[in-house]
């Protein structure tokens, strides 16, 4: 099974209704959404071929998470982890992951594709999170657009001069590689979750579209 939120569970499900109030108008959107799909048939022999196929369906998405999960490094990366997977999966119509050079997720290709690889490689830095995305439209070239996110396990004030320097020099180093580098520190992460994944989700698709010129059909 999956692993269970960490001790900050509580927070995060205070991000999650934020997030949910914020996007759809009320608190337990997520709650109620799952509800109706499992409602969907009524009772009876229906019913009971749909929870089947969940049951299925669970089941290799669980066997997913809990390979995603090993790939964190703390509880911090964790619940960044899962907060950019249920706002990928509210806002992206198709949503992958990358594990280790191994794909799987969402195989239908969509008109917008989100990919989150954990700890993934970049020259000689490994990073927590590398978030990929690409846009395509008919007669229009794909666009595809990186950005790098990092969980700080300590807040600002209490890192070293030495810890300091050596973040911001890996910063530089990706940033001269084409990539943006968003950094979210401990407490941002415990008390946001939710709000540090919106905003880096929303700086990938900006990036996307900003680059897409004037004259495309799809627009943000």
């Amino acid at each position: 099974m999956a692993k269970s939120l960490p001790k900050s569970e509580k927070a995060f499900l205070t991000s999650l209704k934020r997030y949910s109030k914020k996007r759809h108008g009320y608190d337990d959107f997520f709650t109620n959404s799952i509800d109706d799909t499992l409602e969907l048939y009524g009772d009876g022999i229906p019913m009971i071929a749909e929870k089947a196929m969940l049951a299925s369906v669970i089941d290799e998405y669980t066997r997913q998470l809990t390979e995603l999960l090993s790939l964190c490094g703390s509880p911090i990366e964790e619940t960044m982890l899962y907060a950019l997977i249920i706002v990928a999966q509210d806002n992206w119509p198709t949503v992958r992951f990358v594990r280790e050079g191994y794909m799987y997720g969402d195989y239908n290709n969509g008109p917008e594709t989100i990919t989150i690889e954990p700890q993934a490689h970049i020259d000689n830095y490994r990073v927590d999170f590398l978030l990929s995305g690409e846009s395509y439209a008919p007669k229009y070239n794909s666009l595809k657009e990186r950005i790098v996110v990092e969980c700080d396990g300590h807040d600002f004030h209490e890192k070293t001069k030495a810890q300091a320097k050596k973040d911001k020099k890996r910063d530089r180093d990706l940033q001269k590689l084409g990539y943006v580098v968003l950094r979210y520190t401990g407490s941002e992460v415990w008390n946001g979750a939710l709000s540090c994944a919106y905003e880096a989700v929303s700086i990938l698709r900006d990036k996307i579209y900003n680059n897409r010129g004037k004259n495309c059909p799809i627009k943000a």
